[in-house]
């Protein structure tokens, strides 16, 4: 991406997240799932996962409804680190729940399939 380059961010691509399955995502802390780190997650109640780079650092989390198994939430939390953080955020945040939002209806399709 051309503004991240221009920025100085170290994120500077999309990695391939193809072979991300639902079958593959991990919940071990420490290992990745696509460009994101698993901090903390139990199968069936929540994944925690962050991303840090010069620019910024940020958290997803996703977190099931124990009265509700067929629902869940989706949490995104960012921490700017220098003002390049801010300006990148800003120019990705209107794509920002577009992805998330796909993100999420691929899960809602596999867990259909189940």
């Amino acid at each position: 991406m051309a503004v991240a380059a221009v920025l100085r961010l170290e994120t500077t691509g999309i990695p391939d997240t193809r072979r991300l399955r639902p079958e593959t995502v991990s919940f071990t802390p420490g290992e990745k799932n696509a460009f994101f780190t698993v901090v903390r997650g139990e199968e069936d109640h929540h994944l925690l996962l962050q991303i840090s780079d010069n620019h910024l650092d940020a958290w997803l989390a996703f977190i099931t409804d124990d009265e509700r198994p067929a629902t869940f939430k989706v949490v995104t939390l960012v921490q700017f680190l220098r003002p390049a953080g801010r300006l990148y955020y800003n120019l990705i945040r209107p794509f920002h729940h577009v992805i998330l939002l796909g993100m999420c209806r691929a899960g809602e399709t596999w867990r259909e399939r189940q």
